[in-house]
């Protein structure tokens, strides 16, 4: 299962689609078009998304995702509402937990602000609350976990522009060094825990297919995506992945089993710099 929210396509989107493991279905809009890579978390029955921007202004805004059964017709009821703003303003943003237990890392200012954010926020599911701040300002890494057991892997860092390796492991209250990267790159896709984490695609010298294997130690070779993005979501575990849509190619979808990539169900919408 997988949730694709908001995204960029010549401007700020606000189209979801939900993925039953073989297609996509057109579901409820984002109540504010979202680029950027506004950071989404969850599942299809419960979610949210987080930051962001419209191409100009840079988001504290949170909205939550619920899908649920109605009775006693058993009609699915699809609702966005609104929920508590993060404590600072920005975009490119990743995100990892669940919709009353989520975790904001790093991400940068609305432009012409250059650099990245070593903040983290920690949400309740009514309010965010300030974590501990990264080693290294960065943004557009892969991040999976939990509130309390998370990583946050490569990324960039601005006007520079050089790509990490480094790896940033959370406990709840801090931030401690981790593996680094075999391949150092940005706009990755990221899913799994912090003892057993995916890095898919992006960009480290070109767009690359790259997915590495983390044991919570060290990073290894995974199987390569069949088409290199980078910019696409992402969601599951080690073993049992999804990856979506990016650049070159904003349609693409990829399922991953732990060894290797299968392709599957083209998303309806293009997206690129989107939540999931």
């Amino acid at each position: 299962a997988g949730l694709a929210m908001g995204g960029y396509n010549s401007g700020a989107v606000a189209c979801t689609e939900e993925y039953n493991g073989n297609t996509w279905a057109e579901s409820a809009a984002v109540p504010v078009a979202t680029s950027g890579a506004g950071m989404g978390i969850g599942i299809n029955e419960s979610a949210l998304i987080a930051g962001g921007d419209d191409g100009s202004n840079s988001f504290t805004n949170v909205h939550e995702f619920t899908r649920a059964k109605v009775q006693p017709f058993s009609c699915t009821l699809r609702v966005w509402s609104t929920g508590g703003n993060l404590i600072t303003s920005r975009r490119t943003i990743c995100g990892v937990g669940t919709q009353n237990a989520g975790l904001a890392i790093a991400g940068r200012p609305q432009a012409p602000t250059t650099g990245g954010l070593t903040c983290t926020e920690e949400y309740s599911g009514t309010a965010w609350a300030a974590g501990g701040a990264l080693s290294s300002a960065r943004y557009g890494g892969a991040a999976g976990g939990t509130q309390n057991a998370a990583f946050y892997a490569g990324g960039e860092n601005s006007p520079s522009c050089a790509n990490f390796s480094s790896t940033e492991e959370y406990d709840g209250s801090s931030w401690s060094g981790g593996g680094a990267l075999i391949t150092a790159r940005r706009n990755i896709g990221g899913a799994g825990t912090q003892n057993a984490g995916l890095a898919i695609g992006g960009v480290g010298s070109g767009t690359c297919s790259d997915t590495e294997e983390y044991n919570g130690t060290a990073w290894g070779a995974g199987g390569a995506l069949i088409l290199g993005r980078q910019g696409g979501a992402s969601t599951g575990t080690q073993n049992s992945a999804v990856f979506w849509g990016g650049n070159p190619n904003k349609i693409c979808t990829e399922e991953y089993n732990g060894s290797s990539w299968s392709s599957t169900g083209a998303l309806i919408f293009n997206q690129y710099n989107g939540g999931g």
